[in-house]
């Protein structure tokens, strides 16, 4: 049995074709710049993981196994409350439990694990002590909207990411201008002013918003449509590159793999242990690619390749530098 890897959560322009013209209810709440987890819970045990691992006593990273297991009372009493009252949209699970015998749910809390030694730069990282902030839940595999557990309380150390300030928007995706003035508004103040940071007596910067459906129909995967907004890559229109000249046009784009981008270069490094830089670079460039596709779509063949290059360089030379400072 192993934690599900939590999927990437995409830019507004690469979810405008799941939405298919509707009008949905969105919830904004705070993206936190951490570690990526998931906690599993299946018949009293415990399967943990960070973004890209599966974590053991003797393979750890940050403490977090150290960490889930000093709080998994806590984790199993939420999940007790979570399945005693679970939304109507599990009616059919219910009742194959009911068919099957079975009383044991599988659910999974994934979180953003946050606080000194983990990430900089942010107001988050400035809190004494390390947090486990709870942003998604799982129960047999299937999303819980947030609303369903909006008023859920942990408690030492453990937080739902709706006890911190959240957004409530509706997006006309037939005509989303204001909508998006309003999120990319939300997410500079976010960007001058963590609020999970603030409450927490903390002031710094923070990172963005994420943006995910307050409700969905049963049976279907809420994840095509959670986008995020980062304050650092505010606008959620495309560029319009194709009046640059060819010379200058790599060079430009280029500036997506930016400093936080870099910085996730060590961090898969120091977390899968992977030692080969090329190997690192590409898994780095293979995720700008994916999350920058409508930016890059303008690049030929050619300049695709050249960007790719250039892009090796520089997080070559980030790892480099940073090995010096180890």
């Amino acid at each position: 049995m192993s934690t599900k890897k939590f999927p990437s959560v995409e830019k507004f322009n690469r979810i405008v074709k799941y939405a298919n013209g509707s009008s949905i209810d969105y919830r904004g709440t705070v993206k936190l710049h951490g570690c990526n987890t998931g906690t599993l819970l299946l018949n009293d045990k415990l399967y943990i993981r960070s973004r890209h691992k599966q974590l053991t006593e003797n393979d750890d990273f940050h403490d977090f196994y150290k960490f889930v297991h000093e709080h998994e009372n806590i984790l199993k009493e939420v999940a007790k409350v979570i399945t005693s009252n679970l939304p109507i949209e599990f009616e059919e699970i219910r009742k194959k439990k009911l068919l099957t015998g079975s009383h044991d749910y599988e659910v999974c809390f994934y979180g953003e694990y946050c606080g000194p030694g983990i990430q900089k730069g942010v107001g988050i990282s400035l809190l004494k002590q390390r947090i486990l902030v709870i942003f998604q839940i799982t129960v047999d595999d299937v999303w819980l909207p947030l609303t369903s557990w909006e008023k859920v309380l942990f408690g030492e150390r453990i937080y739902n990411i709706q006890q911190f300030p959240f957004w409530d928007i509706t997006i006309d995706f037939n005509n989303p201008n204001d909508a998006i003035d309003e999120m990319n508004r939300l997410t500079m103040e976010v960007g001058s002013e963590c609020p999970v940071a603030k409450s927490l007596g903390i002031i710094g910067s923070g990172e963005g918003i994420v943006w995910v459906p307050r409700i969905w129909s049963q049976g279907t995967d809420p994840t095509n449509l959670w986008f995020k907004t980062r304050a650092d890559r505010i606008s959620l229109h495309h560029k319009n590159h194709k009046l640059k000249s060819v010379d200058n046009l790599v060079n430009d784009l280029v500036s997506l793999l930016d400093e936080a981008r870099l910085d996730q270069a060590i961090e898969y490094k120091q977390e899968t242990g992977i030692k080969n830089f090329s190997e690192i670079s590409d898994h780095i460039i293979a995720n700008l690619l994916r999350e920058e596709s409508d930016q890059l779509e303008v690049l030929s063949e050619t300049q695709l390749v050249k960007f790719k290059n250039i892009c090796k360089g520089k997080i070559i030379m980030h790892l480099k530098a940073n090995m010096k400072t180890e």
